[in-house]
């Protein structure tokens, strides 16, 4: 191989490497964003499901203990419901409706009297 040929070589790889300047970059904001969104989305959708279930936790044992230092079962029966709401609405969980959603058992089987 000639001195000429080497250099027309080399050139030749020089001008097919410019033609492709830049297209790395672009090919990595696409694939990134192709890639990015959906798995921001799922992250969202699990952290909302995560905050979900914590405000149903704080809520029973939040509702539990108001429920307790109550004087009487009815008494207990709205500071429950006022502190589960409380809890839920803390956690983003809109809507809860005592009457439906309350639920109060005592293993005594005496009706929760004190």
């Amino acid at each position: 191989m000639t001195d000429g040929a080497g250099n027309r070589i080399a050139d030749d790889a020089r001008d097919a490497a410019a033609g492709e300047a830049g297209n790395a970059i672009v090919e990595f904001l696409v694939l990134g964003l192709l890639l990015l969104v959906p798995l921001v989305y799922v992250m969202l959708a699990g952290l909302t499901l995560q905050a979900a279930s914590y405000g149903v936790t704080a809520a029973a044992r939040e509702a539990g203990r108001a429920f307790v230092t109550a004087p009487s079962a009815e008494a207990g029966f709205g500071r429950a419901c006022s502190a589960a709401s409380l809890a839920l609405n803390d956690e983003g969980v809109p809507h809860f409706d005592c009457t439906r959603q309350l639920s109060i058992t005592c293993l005594s089987g005496d009706d929760c009297a004190r």
